[in-house]
């Protein structure tokens, strides 16, 4: 089977059309300010206040929600919160990842440059290129329908520190705030288009929306040993030594395939569009004939392999009180792991340790989130669906399984459906930068998505116009969750 078999996916190929040099347009230079507005961890509130401002020239009624320090929070919606109206909500974040040693980059990482028609730095895809986006979206679907009295609100939810776990952003929201901001349906990050996925038709977008994320769980393993502590004359046996030997079983070992149904009905939509036998073995993905072949595929590529398999990733290792020359007596390592959402937490703990052969070792849980339940409500999928399909025709969609954690599954954990889908279809380059150097977003990209978001707005409104379920009398609708 070839390789691409398993690249749809990653959702990073695609060739943008070439964009005029000579007409740069509002979103792309509102994107460049966005940019300029340095947003770590906790130092939101300028970057906040430059959105928020955007928002109200556009006409939406702003609401700030919980806020602390230097990171910031809010709402901008069509009507205000108070109207009680059920909820559409598009949500983002503002807050970005470090630069990381700015030498690296083409251009200064928050200079929001726009060159060869693309904006350039940190946050241009994750995450201040869709909240422009949904913006702009949202203020072209607010001039066509002012004359109208919609039986829906439509939000736009900007929210602080998604990348460290949402502790001043998306936690306190959905504890504090749900009851107000009424949501029927939340979209959010995660997923996007690919072109080259089937062979038989290259050109074929194809588009992921994730209805579920990977739980995530941080395991500390402790040892302590007694050793001499002089590097000159080791011992046979020291912590440090123990503790490497144990990681090298754990981490060299390859992780249990595991068909869950979302990537496996993934797998057979791409099959009923491909031809041949790969569509054939596509669509029979789990028969027993294929599986030794399906899974020593999955095995090889490190990309497509954590959409089927429970993943451990060492993101530190230290041993404790030492000089260069001083052998330690006690080391710690973190482990990073993201679980297909059936594991169990005490069995994967479990299987950690057998890995690790060495009992010494204390295992303690410093972190877990687990995700919450599988969101598809057929009609909104449908709408969401519908839209791609009008701005990308003859675009494929399938459901997938986020393998990174978002704030969707905060809301998710609080009964909220949520939707995670950037519309838009990018190159591999772009979606490999955006924690990495020379982050950037080309402005069709931005162009795509804009439409994307307001065909899917437009859906939304017909569904709730023609469903008499759906029509609210405008009355407050206070919902238990």
């Amino acid at each position: 089977m070839q390789k691409q078999f398993f690249l749809y996916i990653i959702f990073f190929f695609t060739i943008g059309n070439v964009y005029p040099q000579d007409t740069i347009p509002e979103y792309a230079l509102a994107l460049s300010k966005f940019i300029q507005k340095t947003s770590l961890q906790y130092h939101e509130r300028e970057a906040g206040i430059y959105f928020l401002n955007l928002c109200k020239e556009k006409g939406l009624h702003i609401r700030l929600l919980d806020t602390a320090n230097q990171s910031m929070n809010f709402a901008a919606s069509l009507y205000p919160l108070s109207s009680g109206k059920p909820n559409l909500i598009l949500l983002n974040h503002l807050d970005v990842v470090s630069a990381g040693d700015t030498l690296n980059w083409k251009y200064p990482p928050f200079s929001g440059i726009i060159k060869d028609h693309y904006v350039w730095g940190r946050g241009a895809i994750d995450n201040k290129g869709m909240a422009i986006a949904e913006l702009f979206a949202v203020s072209k679907f607010l001039k066509e329908n002012k004359q109208e009295e919609l039986p829906f609100n439509v939000s736009i939810l900007s929210v602080s520190d998604e990348e460290k776990g949402g502790k001043r952003g998306a936690i306190p929201i959905a504890k504090n705030y749900l009851h107000l901001l009424n949501p029927f349906l939340m979209l959010g990050e995660g997923g996007s288009g690919v072109r080259g996925v089937l062979v038989s038709d290259s050109n074929r977008a194809v588009f992921g929306t994730s209805t579920l994320e990977k739980s995530r769980l941080i395991l500390k393993l402790d040892l302590t040993l007694k050793s001499s502590g002089h590097g000159s004359m080791p011992p046979k046996e020291y912590a440090t030594k123990a503790m490497v030997i144990a990681l090298e079983k754990l981490l060299n070992r390859k992780q249990e395939i595991i068909f869950s149904p979302i990537p496996v009905q993934s797998f057979k939509t791409l099959g009923k569009a491909e031809k041949g036998l790969r569509g054939f073995i596509l669509r029979n993905l789990t028969f027993f004939a294929f599986k030794p072949i399906v899974k020593k595929e999955i095995k090889k590529d490190p990309m497509i392999s954590p959409f089927f398999t429970n993943t451990i990733a060492l993101t530190n290792l230290s041993a404790l009180n030492t000089d260069q020359n001083q052998i330690s007596n006690r080391i710690s390592a973190i482990l990073d792991c993201r679980l297909i959402p059936t594991t169990e937490t005490k069995q994967f703990i479990r299987q950690v340790k057998h890995k690790l052969s060495d009992r010494r070792i204390k295992i303690s849980i410093l972190h877990e989130e687990r995700t919450g339940k599988r969101t598809i409500i057929p009609s909104y999928y449908m709408a969401l669906s519908k839209a791609l399909e009008q701005v990308y025709p003859n675009s494929l969609k399938v459901e997938i399984i986020f393998p990174a954690t978002t704030d969707n599954y905060i809301f998710r954990m609080k009964g909220v459906p949520v939707f995670g889908l950037f519309p838009a279809v990018f190159t591999r380059e772009e979606l490999k930068s955006t924690h990495t150097v020379n982050e950037k977003i080309h402005i069709d990209r931005l162009t795509n998505g804009i439409k994307a978001y307001f065909a899917f707005l437009n859906n939304i409104k017909a569904l709730k116009q023609s469903d008499p379920e759906n029509r609210e009398t405008g009355q407050k609708k206070v919902r238990d969750y």
